[in-house]
């Protein structure tokens, strides 16, 4: 077995997670329809609108996970320079868990914007320019936080060679080299 077919496996793992995420957030919708008190609450209007923003998107992802985990598999730990498939070390490992964990804070972070986006909607102002004044300390921190998220997602999910070479240089710093990377560092330093 080799580590893209682990990854393959983990993603749709997660995609298994996001459907049942999805049955979770029914509660929500269904105390929306069972208590005709909470219709016109704006709170139980926002757990409406976060309730159906949140299914969808667990939806979507999880049938876009299980339909392309090859290609993301395969994006997330690619084929060596012949072609063959990445053997399974603490790299490869490494690269694997940082994709999905990048997949992870991308859901999450779209999830949250969605759910503050809904806050926002029932917000009593007159013009957008309001809006930022009139939020209070909890929603500017979802907004950051989901940011945060999905930046860090999108960086963890495409860009994690370079953050596992980083990571690896922290890991083994001070510690002496192998012959193999000293004549490729060499090279790298000459050519500059």
């Amino acid at each position: 077995m080799k580590i893209k077919d682990i990854t393959v496996v983990a993603l749709r793992l997660y995609a298994l997670l996001l459907f049942f995420y999805c049955v979770n957030t029914a509660d929500r919708l269904f105390l929306h329809f069972y208590y005709p008190m909470n219709q016109g609450d704006p709170i139980g209007k926002i757990f409406f609108i976060d309730g159906i923003t949140s299914a969808i998107l667990y939806v979507v992802v999880g049938i876009l996970l299980f339909r392309f985990s090859e290609k993301i598999a395969a994006r997330i730990v690619p084929a060596n320079a012949d072609g063959s498939l990445t053997e399974i070390d603490p790299s490869s490992l490494l690269r694997m868990g940082l994709g999905i964990a990048g997949a992870i804070f991308l859901v999450n972070g779209i999830r949250i914007l969605s759910q503050g986006s809904a806050l926002l909607y029932f917000l009593p102002t007159d013009s957008l320019s309001q809006i930022w004044p009139n939020m209070g300390p909890e929603q500017k921190a979802k907004f950051a936080e989901a940011f945060v998220l999905i930046i860090s997602g999108l960086v963890l999910l495409m860009g994690k060679k370079g953050l596992t070479d980083f990571i690896r240089g922290i890991r083994t710093s001070g510690l002496p080299k192998s012959a193999n990377e000293q004549e490729i560092t060499e090279e790298k330093h000459d050519n500059l």
